[in-house]
């Protein structure tokens, strides 16, 4: 397993909790639609969730984090279920290029994908109001489209840029 996705595999096999259960006792730090979630190990994430229409179910939970200097690691954690020969990726809506990510693993509930993001992109994304992540749920069916957010991305990335493991 690659050393870079330690942080998001460790919070993906820890659990099905709620993300707010995961924080550390020190509040939350909200940017816009981002959350800083405090690892046990003293790294840090930034988190979100993204619910269907109705909020009752989660379609994916995203998360980035901090990965070589100037570069991220961008996880999507999706239901179980999910076609994996489909694949899953991200584009802007202005534009029609998609950025694939790479399947990583399953468990019994979720399946995680990945992918490193270097400082161009980054900064793209930064710049951008939102990305749209598509992915096919199930095999056979058509795949479903979602809206992610960016807002609030650059002042969360400031801030973990900040977050230091202890010791």
């Amino acid at each position: 397993m690659r050393q870079w996705a330690w942080p998001v595999l460790a919070l993906w096999l820890a659990g099905s909790g709620s993300l707010g259960a995961q924080q550390n006792a020190g509040g939350r730090e909200i940017f816009r639609d981002w959350e800083l979630l405090h690892l046990p190990q003293g790294e840090c994430l930034l988190v979100q969730q993204v619910l269907a229409r109705r909020g009752e179910v989660a379609i994916a939970d995203v998360y980035l984090s901090r990965s070589e200097a100037g570069s991220a690691l961008l996880s999507v954690r999706v239901p179980v279920g999910v076609s994996l020969a489909d694949g899953i990726g991200y584009r802007y809506p202005d534009r029609p290029e998609v950025v694939p990510l790479i399947w990583q693993s399953c468990n019994s509930g979720t399946c995680l994908a990945q992918i490193q993001i270097t400082g161009k992109e980054l900064a793209r994304l930064q710049a951008a109001r939102e990305i749209r992540i598509a992915f096919v749920p199930v095999r056979d069916a058509r795949p479903l489209v979602f809206s992610l957010s960016l807002m609030g991305l650059t002042r969360g990335m400031q801030r973990l840029a900040a977050c230091q493991p202890d010791g």
